[in-house]
């Protein structure tokens, strides 16, 4: 914050705690000279006809209240900042507080997950209470993507089956939870045509055993897909762990919802979509957010959904 903005912060907020105060006293003092004796109301300010309107004193108890308000503010004011650069008398910083809470809950929990750490994936994966703490730490920080068990949704790999786009043993699973990945299907749509991306498509869903709207594209199709597409996912169209490339020679698609796998001239159709337009996904990573054994838990609730 520069100084002209704090000098600014720091006038805005007395000068509203001074005019609360000159307020208060004005209207205190005003009601008292206008105090008349007919049941302690203040003289009549307008009337209308028969009508008239009075000002009654504040009562007391209320002034006392203000200014004890004021007062807080105050003290509050000097004890953190508030006012501009002013550090406050307490050194108050949002940034030190959550430091100490990350700290304690680390020398509250530091023991608890530790003792996970000399056991293996699988040895976890059975143990009802680590499976659990497992499963609390998902709901936090991986459900948002991947719902709550793992499930289903388009765009987002499925965990609860078999088919890993990086490799689904328990080393995998911890570095993708670790360091996150990174994939990218690159666009075709310009390089092969319209009519390239369709014969193109026609050979990847016939891989999968369906049967594409036009089978005469498939041969076609072939030789385009060995020419662009076996780099990353084999000739055999079967996908590269290594490179994060999905087999495309089973029924899992992981931009496509379940809704088109089941009716072929949708799935055809969202297949011609990725080659056209591909796609970029991201695994954030999690080593800034959990911990050694935190995620070691994790990986072995991810490991227990398909094992």
């Amino acid at each position: 914050m520069s100084e002209f903005w704090s000098l600014w912060v720091v006038l805005c907020v007395l000068g509203s705690l001074f005019a609360c105060l000159g307020l208060i006293a004005w209207a205190s003092r005003r009601a008292s000279d206008d105090l008349v004796e007919d049941n302690s109301l203040q003289a009549s300010l307008k009337s209308w006809g028969d009508v008239r309107a009075y000002d009654a004193p504040v009562p007391p108890e209320w002034l006392y209240l203000f200014y004890l308000g004021i007062f807080f503010a105050a003290v509050y004011f000097s004890l953190y900042p508030a006012l501009g650069k002013f550090p406050g008398a307490l050194l108050w910083t949002s940034e030190r507080q959550y430091s100490q809470a990350v700290g304690q809950y680390q020398i509250r929990y530091a023991a608890k997950y530790s003792q996970y750490l000399t056991r293996t994936l699988p040895e976890l994966a059975k143990d009802p209470v680590a499976r659990k703490t497992g499963q609390r730490l998902f709901m936090t920080y991986c459900s948002n993507c991947h719902q709550t068990a793992g499930q289903d949704r388009e765009h987002y790999p499925k965990l609860t089956d078999r088919d890993w786009l990086w490799g689904g043993n328990p080393d995998q699973i911890e570095a993708t939870i670790t360091n996150g990945r990174t994939g990218i299907m690159p666009a075709w749509g310009a390089v092969l045509g319209e009519q390239g991306v369709a014969e193109t498509a026609s050979y990847v869903i016939s891989l999968a055993g369906y049967v594409p709207t036009d089978p005469g594209k498939i041969a076609a199709g072939k030789e385009k897909f060995a020419l662009y597409c076996a780099f990353c996912h084999a000739a055999d169209g079967r996908g590269d762990q290594r490179q994060g490339s999905p087999n495309l020679a089973d029924k899992t698609w992981t931009h496509i919802a379940s809704r088109d796998v089941l009716y072929n001239p949708r799935l055809e159709a969202g297949v011609r979509a990725a080659i056209a337009n591909g796609f970029t996904n991201l695994m954030p990573s999690h080593w800034n957010m959990l911990d050694r054994a935190q995620i070691h838990l994790l990986a072995a609730y991810v490991y227990s959904l398909s094992n």
